[in-house]
């Protein structure tokens, strides 16, 4: 008897049992199938497995005994011992019957369970077994006095809700069912199953089953050294303490490394830990064969044919497996991937004679892990098939379009019999719609209609010859031959009718295509041919090959498509178009993409594609439409209308001109070498190399001037100016400009805080007219002038600057560099922010017009005493010389008429700081703030 050793009452159980029966105790955390199979190995008469039980399931040891498990192991198949199942309701319902049988296939013995609940009658239950297969003898019971034991053999068991099931300080058996339940095993070595639905199950104190079945489950062993069973859907593992605490290093185990404690793990697709989340996978079992046939064949089978087996796998975690053959034994057999069911996939492969037996090898996945397992399949002897057949004419497959019938196409069949004394006749499996025949006798083949050989349908035909032994079970071998179908070109011609015709040319022929009148949408071929529009406004598209198209009378739209085409426009405003990335150069006639090769005449405009195009005009008067991709207009001489199109940022460019250009997109009039031209839907403007004016309008305008000294304004909107190398002057009008002179000295004009000026290092000297009370002057601009009304905050760089303020009281800061500061009319304030802002002597800070009376230098942000912690102010002493005292600010008069300010910031009787005034001045404390 093997009895689950959490069993209350154990000892009272067991004294009940009569003499001869070997009792053998499984734990929670003992292996119950492998119990099982020891004890089948000693070839008992029965085995008596007395645990709890539930329908097609029974729960011995870490993991209970059901179909799932005996799936996983290798049948007994040979065992006479009966197995009869004390556990409540193992054998009930549909699950209980499927089992019963499973086992009892498994096995080779008997076996029996009940449909009803087992144990102590007073509560319901009984000892009789009423399920059976296989035929069980009536083997005696393993004990007289059972009847006494007071339990029923069934654990605490929820319903299809989402209950909550808590054990106590014992051995507990709690199953949830359907629903989302929460189980709580505590104290003891508890079986917990969660079943159905999305469950909490928490062992624990003690060495626990945890099951979670169906749903997505999250199981918590607690103390001991637990087994953890997810099944289906995605189950988590929670554990206390962070990832270094545990060792995971074998498969299907998590071993505490503090206690000792080992949780086993199965289906468990996630561990959860303090500091980290794993995710985890377990390979499928080894595939067994649950087919009951022998795995055999005929060497005269048919493709699809099964051989007797279907393979069967197993994953622990529930995935969806996917069966393959890795080695399909020459291609002789084939799988089916979601059932494991394996068939013939080339029967004419199957020769007794040459292999009696061949092996293939299963591999199952579950997405990420593979295993495969070597299966052999026999070949029994039967009736040989003929040879594939093979072509003995030595003269290629082809045949003409429109052959005659009776037209040899160069196959000639041959197969040959094994079987001594057979013949073998040809015929067609498939002939092509009824194209080809063959001989049966000679296999010659031949012309049979010409009605679908039609080199415009396709360009080859595939046959099936079949080679058919004269066997009185007749069994064949086909091949697959391909015949060509050449092309007999024509020159063809269509001509319409004088409404709007509408026709597109067929392959394979030359084609000349006549609209006449009316507007017309005419379409060539893959070849060369001619389309002529006529009056009417027609579309013509030529496709590939080197087409003409004549658009005649009308505004006509003409695409050449690939090749080198003629495009003559004739009367009216036509236009070429282009579907594919072009450079089109009307001066040179060298052009790129589509558009290689194409000539033009009589074309008014040009149209590029969706894509990034560039064109280039003549002398003449050009239209230029670009499409809607990114495309660079050139117009050249002549008064041009240069269309951007629906492109994010199209560019015209005059940057080859011999003199500059007026462009004003306020007015639409443009001058100098771009006198004449109209420009719409233009992004940027690329100028020339002489001095440019470019005015732009409301909206962005992005304006280069290139070499020489350029005027760039803005206008209303966000505008990019560009000035290149020259004097150039940028104004961006309103708006958030962005503005870079490049080299030379430039002059920009900032009307708005928002617009920002950048220069590099050594490109000229650099002015800032600013029109806003406040500005800061960018790296490498020098000067800063206010033009504005009203007060002024202008603040340099490290640059010597020459900052020029208004009529108002105005805040100047000259930051690092010897810098030049003009105040203007007003009490103006000159602010040192630190004591290297003004060096001394040659390097010093000049204010051109300090009066004294109004005028005021601010030195609060500069530290007086480089000795003390903090910021101190400084003492001035006038013209009296220095004390060796820190802090103290003089001033005298130069002999030059100018006056110098210096302060002695460390004690050493020496000016660290100085400020040169222009002028000769009388200075007292009340011009500083100090």
């Amino acid at each position: 008897m093997l009895a689950d050793a959490a069993l209350p009452d154990l000892d009272r159980l067991l004294r009940s049992c009569r003499d001869g029966v070997e009792v053998r105790l499984v734990g929670s955390d003992e292996d119950g199938f492998a119990a099982l199979t020891a004890a089948l190995a000693e070839e008992p008469a029965a085995i008596h497995l007395v645990a709890h039980g539930e329908p097609g399931r029974i729960r011995l040891g870490r993991r209970p005994l059901d179909r799932a498990r005996l799936l996983e192991a290798v049948p007994s198949g040979s065992s006479s011992a009966d197995l009869l199942l004390y556990g409540c309701g193992t054998g009930a319902g549909a699950a209980g019957r499927r089992f019963v049988d499973a086992l009892a296939a498994w096995s080779g013995g008997g076996v029996a369970a009940a449909s009803r609940p087992v144990g102590d009658a007073g509560q319901g239950g009984c000892w009789d077994l009423d399920v059976t297969a296989g035929s069980p003898s009536a083997a005696p019971a393993p004990g007289a006095g059972r009847e006494s034991w007071p339990h029923l053999l069934v654990q605490l068991e929820g319903d299809a809700g989402d209950n909550y099931l808590e054990g106590n300080l014992y051995e507990d058996t709690l199953v949830g069912y359907a629903g989302n339940d929460t189980l709580l095993g505590y104290d003891g070595n508890d079986n917990l199953g969660g079943g159905d639905g999305d469950d909490s199950i928490i062992g624990g104190n003690g060495n626990d089953l945890l099951w979670g079945d169906a749903g997505n489950d999250i199981v918590i062993g607690g103390s001991g050294s637990d087994s953890l069973i997810g099944d289906d859907g995605l189950d988590i593992a929670v554990f206390t303490g962070n990832r270094a605490d545990y060792d995971l290093s074998q498969p299907g185990l998590v071993i505490h490394l503090a206690s000792g404690d080992t949780d086993t793990m199965s289906g468990i697709d996630r561990l959860i830990f303090d500091d980290e989340v794993v995710d985890i996978n377990l390979a499928p079992t080894f595939s067994i064969d649950i087919d009951d046939a022998p795995n055999e064949v005929s060497e005269a089978a048919q493709n699809g044919d099964t051989v007797g087996l279907y393979a069967r796998s197993v994953d622990s975690e529930g995935t969806f497996l996917t069966y393959s053959l890795a080695d399909d034994a020459g291609g002789r057999f084939a799988i089916d991937s979601a059932t494991g069911l394996v068939t013939v996939a080339d029967a004419t492969l199957l020769d007794f004679e040459t292999a009696s037996s061949h092996d293939i090898v299963v591999a199952v996945s579950d997405g990420s892990i593979t295993t495969t397992t070597t299966m052999t399949i026999a070949v029994l002897d039967g009736n040989d098939r003929p040879t594939r057949p093979v072509d003995v004419d030595t003269a290629a497959n082809t045949v003409s379009e429109r052959a005659a019938v009776g037209t040899v196409v160069g196959i000639t069949a041959f197969a040959t019999d094994p079987n001594i004394g057979e013949t073998v006749t040809y015929s067609l499996a498939d002939n092509g719609y009824g194209s080809f025949a063959i001989d049966s006798t000679t296999g010659v083949v031949t012309v049979a209609s010409n009605q679908w050989l039609d080199y415009g349908i396709g360009d080859s035909r595939s046959i099936v010859v079949r080679a058919t032994d004269s066997n009185g079970q007749p069994i064949s071998n086909d091949q697959t031959f391909t015949i060509a179908v050449t092309n007999l070109v024509e020159q063809r011609t269509y001509t319409g009718y004088a409404g709007n015709d509408y026709f597109v040319a067929s392959a394979p022929d030359y084609w000349t295509i006549d609209g006449g009148a009316g507007n017309d949408n005419l379409t060539g071929n893959a070849l060369s041919d001619t389309l002529l529009g006529g009056a009417g406004n027609d579309l013509l598209y030529g496709a590939g090959g080197d087409d003409q198209l004549q658009g005649g009378a009308g505004n006509d739209t003409l695409e050449g498509g690939a090749g080198a085409d003629l495009l003559s426009g004739g009367d009216g405003i036509d236009t070429v178009r282009y579907t594919t990335s072009v450079k089109i150069d009307l001066a040179t006639g060298q052009h790129t993409g589509d558009a290689a090769g194409d000539v033009f005449d009589g074309i008014e405009i040009i149209r590029g594609s969706s894509y990034q195009d560039t064109l280039i005009g003549d002398a003449g008067n050009n239209w230029l439409l670009g499409g809607s991709g990114n495309d660079t207009l050139i117009g050249g001489a002549g008064a041009d209308t240069l269309d951007g199109g629906d492109g994010i940022v199209d560019t015209v460019t005059y940057a080859g001109e011999t003199g500059p250009i007026v462009i004003d997109f306020a007015t639409g009039v443009n001058g100098g070498a771009a006198a004449g031209d109209v420009l719409i839907s233009i992004d940027d403007v690329i100028g020339t190399a002489y001095g440019d004016l470019m005015i732009g309008a409301a909206g962005t305008n992005n304006l280069w001037g290139g070499a020489g000294d350029d005027t760039l304004l803005g206008g209303a909107g966000a505008d990019g100016l560009i000035g290149g190398a020259g004097n150039d002057i940028l104004d961006g009008g309103t708006g958030s400009d962005a503005m870079r002179g490049d080299l030379g000295d430039d002059i920009y004009y900032v009307d708005m805080s928002s617009d920002f000026v950048r220069e590099f290092l050594n490109e000229g000297i650099d002015t800032v007219h600013s029109l806003i009370s406040s500005y800061r002057l960018t790296d490498n601009v020098e000067n800063l002038i206010y033009d504005g009304a009203g007060s002024f905050d202008g603040i340099g760089n490290a640059l010597d600057n020459r900052l020029t303020g208004g009529a108002a009281d105005d805040t100047l800061t000259g930051g690092g560099g010897a810098d030049t500061l003009i105040g203007g009319a007003g009490a103006d304030l000159f602010v040192l922010t630190s004591h290297i802002d003004s060096g001394v002597g040659a390097a010093a800070d000049l204010i051109q017009d300090f009066a004294a009376g109004q005028d005021i230098i601010d030195l609060r942000k500069v530290d007086a005493n480089s000795a003390l912690w903090g910021d101190q102010a400084f003492t001035f002493i006038g013209t009296a010389a220095f004390s060796g005292v820190a802090g103290q600010l003089s001033y005298r008069t130069l002999a030059d008429g100018t006056t110098r300010v210096s302060a002695d910031r460390n004690g050493d009787s020496l000016p660290d700081m100085e400020l040169s005034l222009s002028g000769t001045l009388t200075l007292s404390a009340s011009n500083f703030y100090l």
